[in-house]
């Protein structure tokens, strides 16, 4: 199995799974993140690590490998039992988004890991050795234990124009310059100024809808007056007006008098019917009241 590699977090972590055992070596790693870089889903993503060495010092000894891990930590899967680890064939460090140093191993459950660190015997003096004070300086804020293998590599890196920015193949032979080392860290600071944008404008959002529930609430509470009726002043209301439960349980008793009144089987259509007769057409009681009274005044004779 291939590494495996979270790119949203900070620091991202690189997990090296349980399947491919309890060691690597720092030529494996640089090889399996460099496939994992050139992958197309993974471009847009800043460098995950530099690596340098494998000069030739002679004609049997080459400097070690180096590798210099970017915003990122190194991890061996957990563990359901104690189990060791071992990371080895040259230098493993670590640096934060703004270059300071940090753990290059991430903690994991049952498992104690071991850095085989490759080093030599080196003096630098600046204008000797093709270095400028100041990149001596930030050669040894990288690491603090400056070796034959990263001053050297410094060295390449700060002359270099025309490598390749991505090492496409196994080696380590292609090495990106200090500018694109750079570039990397202001492209991850870069991406936590907008993670942080987005966040504020997510809590101004929040804040808004906030303002929107409260504004309503305000409009009713300011028409509360300053001293709100007390019990004493509500007990001299109802004492003003009287009982009202009195009150209601007098009409209440007026209501049900008349009910009682009132036949079990109320009168329906068919009994209207039968009170109108036969032959009853469009007749209303106020008709046939306002001819009686026509004919107690004499105004229609009767036949």
């Amino acid at each position: 199995m291939s590494i495996q590699v979270n790119p949203t977090v900070s620091p991202r972590i690189i997990t090296i799974p349980e399947a491919d055992g309890t060691s690597i070596t720092i030529q494996s790693l640089v090889n399996q993140i460099r496939d994992w870089e050139d992958e197309q889903a993974n471009l847009s993503y800043p460098y995950l690590l530099i690596a340098s060495g494998k000069e030739v010092l002679d004609e049997s000894t080459k400097v070690g490998i180096t590798a210099v891990l970017i915003n990122t930590k190194l991890k061996f899967a957990d563990r359901t039992s104690p189990t060791d680890c071992d990371i080895y064939g040259g230098n493993l460090v670590a640096v934060d988004v703004d270059g300071y140093p940090i753990n290059a191993v991430e903690y994991a459950e049952n498992v104690t890991v071991t850095i085989a660190k490759s080093s030599s015997a080196t003096l630098v003096e600046t204008g000797t050795s093709g270095l400028t004070e100041e990149e001596s300086i930030q050669l040894l804020s990288i690491t603090n234990k400056p070796t034959l293998t990263q001053i050297e590599s410094s060295s390449i890196l700060a002359k270099e124009n025309t490598v390749s920015s991505r090492a496409s193949q196994s080696s380590v032979d292609s090495k990106p310059s200090l500018t694109q080392i750079e570039s990397s860290l202001i492209l991850a600071k870069e991406a936590s100024f907008i993670e942080t944008q987005a966040q504020i404008s997510e809590v101004q959002y929040q804040a808004s809808d906030i303002q929107d529930t409260v504004d309503p609430i305000k409009s009713k509470t300011d028409n509360i007056p300053d001293i709100p009726a007390d019990e004493v002043s509500v007990q001299s209301i109802i004492e003003a007006i009287g009982s009202p439960e009195s009150t209601v349980f007098e009409h209440l008793g007026s209501i049900q008098t008349k009910t009682n009144a009132l036949p079990a089987t109320p009168a329906d259509e068919s009994t209207l019917t039968g009170i109108k007769g036969s032959g009853w057409t469009d007749e209303t009681l106020k008709t046939i009241k306002e001819l009686v009274e026509s004919i107690k005044k004499g105004r229609i004779s009767v036949r």
